[in-house]
């Protein structure tokens, strides 16, 4: 053991292992059966690896543990802090900031405010004129959609969800009549699947209400960072109202743009309307 080794252990490297979990190595290491990898990985081997095992789990211990631990004090230090900041791109800081805020969200008060949320939502003239309504599908953490959906189709519209087409940024508009149309696809977020008989032209939609990160006073909105929407709106749909839909915690006091962002006409919170002047 090297003597700065030595050193660390002594100045809180054995607290850092005490607050740590090491998987321990199995009694022997494990071989692979074709039968199945599952219980493969609990297979012995013989007794005369036991002795590699030990001298290979000691210098993995040591190398490996002591390496974490530098790491670990490093990214800790206000240096890393303010080096990491600086490298962040001001939109990913501001979701960061936002993601923080929506920790706080508990599941009794998305309830609430998602009720809240939908009322004002569907009190928009736009949307009470409206035949053709591009809807999002909401994520665990965001506005609850699931009421809004079949308020809409209580009111005899024709609702449809975005499919984010495979090994592209691009959405396509696919209609649906039920919850239960709904497949969760690889990035987590409920899409109906892409069948002919259901895609719809981009060009019938008279709303689109969408989902994001963050928006503020000027109706600026940050996405999750893939220009789905953005792209979307300005190539398929540009003459459309957009609603973006928003806890009021994700409101941000300036939301950085660039020239391809495309910026709301209103934001709907639990708690207001908020419009803008887009400039058409």
């Amino acid at each position: 053991m090297s003597a700065t080794f030595a050193r660390d252990k002594k100045r809180g490297y054995q607290n850092f292992c005490d607050k740590i979990t090491i998987r321990p190595f199995p009694r022997w290491p494990p071989i692979l059966s074709g039968a199945a990898v599952g219980f493969a990985l609990r297979a012995r081997v013989p007794v005369f690896f036991h002795g590699f095992r030990n001298k290979f789990q000691k210098k993995i211990s040591e190398k490996t543990v002591h390496a974490i631990y530098k790491v670990a004090q490093a990214e800790n230090s206000p240096d890393s802090v303010a080096m990491s900041s600086a490298v962040l791109s001001p939109k990913q800081q501001v979701r960061d900031e936002i993601r923080a805020r929506m920790r706080r969200v508990t599941i009794a008060l998305r309830a609430q405010w998602s009720a809240a949320a939908a009322d004002l939502v569907l009190s928009l003239p736009e949307i009470q004129a409206a035949h053709h309504i591009f809807l999002f599908a909401s994520m665990p953490s965001e506005i609850d959609t699931d009421g809004i959906f079949a308020r809409l189709l209580e009111a005899g519209k024709k609702v449809a969800f975005p499919y984010m087409v495979p090994g592209s940024s691009r959405l396509q508009a696919i209609g649906a009549d039920k919850l239960d149309d709904l497949r969760m696809n690889s990035h987590g977020v409920r899409e109906p699947a892409p069948t002919l008989d259901r895609k719809v032209n981009p060009s019938f939609f008279q709303v689109i209400i969408m989902p994001g990160m963050a928006f503020d006073l000027h109706g600026h909105r940050v996405g999750r960072g893939m220009g789905y929407y953005d792209r979307f709106i300005q190539e398929d749909a540009p003459n459309a109202f957009r609603v973006g839909l928003f806890y009021s915690l994700q409101e941000h006091h300036t939301v950085p743009v660039k020239e391809t962002d495309q910026n709301l006409d209103c934001a709907v919170t639990e708690k207001e309307i908020r419009r803008f002047h887009r400039q058409k």
